[in-house]
């Protein structure tokens, strides 16, 4: 009994020799990390001197991590990094027409400075061809443009008396630069479809047996080619003289003319209904432009400021394997320590049991 008691404190002496080292050197290591981590974190400030017109985002990269700045924050931050040397990369990716340029160090060591300057100018090559000439418009090619633009001199005509007296109507709708052509309906005996287009002016005049005719609310159209075509807009009739009374009679009588020319259009969406305005419908479109374009000029400068791997979704799915070998590998001392003490506790009671059984 008395070789049982002596083995089994043998055992548990065995064990807190061999746990307390490893648990104090696994601690201790732990502790070293992070106290060295601290040491070498830094505080660094980036300054950017910009002009006064502008008002773009700079985004600062140190190495690939990108460090957004605005006017909001007075285009200066303070951030913390790791003590180390960083390769330093400006970008502008509002600037989609390049009207100004960044520049910056190619590196900054944290160790012996924290503060970086970037400063933003006037690009002095905007507008400038690839010969350093400012670029300026062709006159001949700009009244070309205007020439194949021109309109007609005279309305559109229309003749539906089919040798009947007859008397003429002279319809005109305001010209938007909305609108390729609009359909106006008048009703008579027969359903006349009068095309007013762009190429009129939007204009005609009309010959009409006598009669009585009425206008009616349906309208179609074609748009520019300029004009989103997921416009969520309707669009209706209305005379300019006469808000919200659309839907007018009119007396055609033998040789003589009735004006119909204050015919306007009215676009409806669910929040509002107001007189068509080209650069409300354009502003859409003129958005969708400059994000795309904004966008395009920012994957451009970072290609041109990380050629190999940036962006890379080859290099970034690459990375996701390293990581999880490298925790694989990691040797927790503190764990062993504990398996190692299990076992030896195991076999310490295997050890008395047999002795009980064979006294």
């Amino acid at each position: 009994m008395k070789k049982i008691k002596i083995g089994l404190i043998s055992c548990a002496a065995l064990v807190l020799i061999m746990c307390v080292p490893c648990y104090a050197r696994s601690t201790d290591d732990y502790l070293k990390e992070i106290t060295e981590i601290n040491e070498q974190a830094k505080n660094v400030t980036i300054q950017v001197n910009v002009p006064e017109d502008f008002d773009q985002r700079v985004d600062v990269y140190l190495n690939k991590e990108a460090h957004g700045i605005t006017a909001g924050d007075g285009y200066s931050i303070t951030i913390p990094v790791d003590a180390g040397t960083y390769a330093i990369h400006v970008i502008l990716p509002k600037d989609a027409m390049e009207q100004y340029v960044a520049t910056a160090q190619e590196a900054l060591n944290v160790r012996t400075d924290t503060t970086l300057i970037v400063n933003v100018s006037a690009n002095p090559d905007y507008g400038k061809n690839s010969d350093g000439q400012v670029e300026e418009p062709d006159s001949a090619e700009t009244n070309e443009v205007y020439e194949n633009f021109e309109l007609e001199d005279e309305p559109a005509v229309y003749d539906y008396s089919d040798g009947k007296e007859s008397g003429t109507i002279h319809i005109q709708a305001k010209n938007y630069g909305v609108f390729e052509s609009l359909t106006y309906h008048l009703v008579g005996k027969d359903v006349y479809d009068i095309v007013l287009d762009m190429d009129h002016d939007f204009e005609a005049i009309v010959t009409l047996p006598v009669g009585e005719y009425y206008e009616t609310g349906t309208m179609e159209y074609k748009t520019c080619d300029w004009v989103p075509e997921s416009l969520d807009v309707t669009f209706k009739w209305e005379h300019k003289d006469n808000i919200g009374a659309f839907g007018q009679y009119f007396t055609i009588k033998d040789s003589t003319t009735v004006e119909d020319t204050d015919l306007i259009v009215y676009m409806v969406n669910s929040a509002e209904t107001t007189e068509v305005d080209a650069n409300q419908i354009n502003s859409g479109r003129v958005i969708e432009d400059q994000i795309d374009a904004e966008q395009k000029h920012e994957n451009e400068q970072l290609k041109k400021a990380f050629p190999d791997e940036f962006p890379s979704e080859t290099a970034t799915a690459e990375t996701i394997p390293t990581v999880e070998i490298t925790e694989k590998e990691s040797f927790d001392f503190a764990k062993a320590a504990k398996i190692a003490g299990a076992v030896i506790i195991g076999a310490a009671i295997g050890v008395c049991v047999y002795y009980r059984k064979k006294k």
